[in-house]
Order: structure tokens, then C-alpha cells, then sequence
């Protein structure tokens, strides 16, 4: 994963190819209930592995990029020094989340978007578990 262009067009290829089974998909239970996926710089609020919020830390300044995130669903972690194994459905420290937001009737296509690497992924409160849905 190098450039932006190309983490782009590897963020777009796993779509293409994942996206009937990503709107298919269970839950993983670290998912359920409210979550926080802390990276340097963001703190991605997460219910049931849908992102409704996007904080920044003090260092860097609210802005519109983090309300790209919000209703994304989290569908995989990708290492980036092992992104040729593919998403993984298991987080670990300096993971990148990767969230997808399927095709709406208003929408021309879904989205799929990319965290910098994870330093945390914490339990807020404990939920249901189930088909994590369309976001």
C-alpha cells in the first residue's frame, strides 16, 4: 500500500469483490454494543461496528473528512505491513479499519474508506449480537 491513488484502487478492488458478502455478514462479538477505535489522531465512535461519530485529539483539529466516516460499518483490518494477506476479522495494535457503506438508492455506488493504524480498540458497552445490517 503505497500511495493514496494506490491504497485507493486496493480499497476499491476488495469492494468490487466483497460487497455481496460484507452486507451478508455477522457481527464479530468485539463489534458489539459501543465501541471506540482510537488511532494517533481520531477517536471512531462505533455502535454495533457502525460509525456515528468522528473526534479528533488536540493535536489536530476538527474537519469535515471525519463525517465521511460516519455510517460506515467496520468490515476488516488490514495490516499494512501484511496487506497481501487480505482483511482480517481480528483487530490488532496498528491495524487499519476498514469501513464500507453499501450501494443506496440515492448513492451511485458504496464506499469503503480507511483508518490511519489503531493504537486501541475499547469496549464502551456490551450489545446484541447479530447481523451487523446495512449501515
Amino acid at each position: 500500500m503505497g500511495s493514496a491513488d494506490g491504497r485507493r484502487a486496493f480499497l476499491k478492488g476488495i469492494a468490487a469483490r466483497s460487497a455481496k458478502v460484507w452486507n451478508l455478514s455477522t457481527l464479530p462479538p468485539r463489534l458489539a454494543g459501543e465501541t471506540r477505535l482510537e488511532t494517533r489522531n481520531s477517536v471512531y465512535r462505533l455502535r454495533d461496528g457502525v460509525c456515528y461519530r468522528v473526534d479528533r485529539t488536540a493535536e489536530r483539529p476538527p474537519s469535515a473528512d471525519g463525517e465521511a466516516f460516519v455510517g460506515m460499518r467496520v468490515v476488516g483490518w488490514l495490516m499494512r505491513d501484511d496487506a497481501s494477506r487480505g482483511l482480517s476479522l481480528e483487530w490488532r495494535p496498528g491495524a487499519h479499519a476498514v469501513l464500507w457503506r453499501p450501494h443506496a438508492t440515492e448513492a451511485p455506488r458504496s464506499s469503503v474508506a480507511m483508518t490511519s493504524p489503531s493504537i486501541a480498540l475499547r469496549a464502551v458497552s456490551s450489545g446484541v449480537h447479530g447481523r451487523a445490517g446495512r449501515g
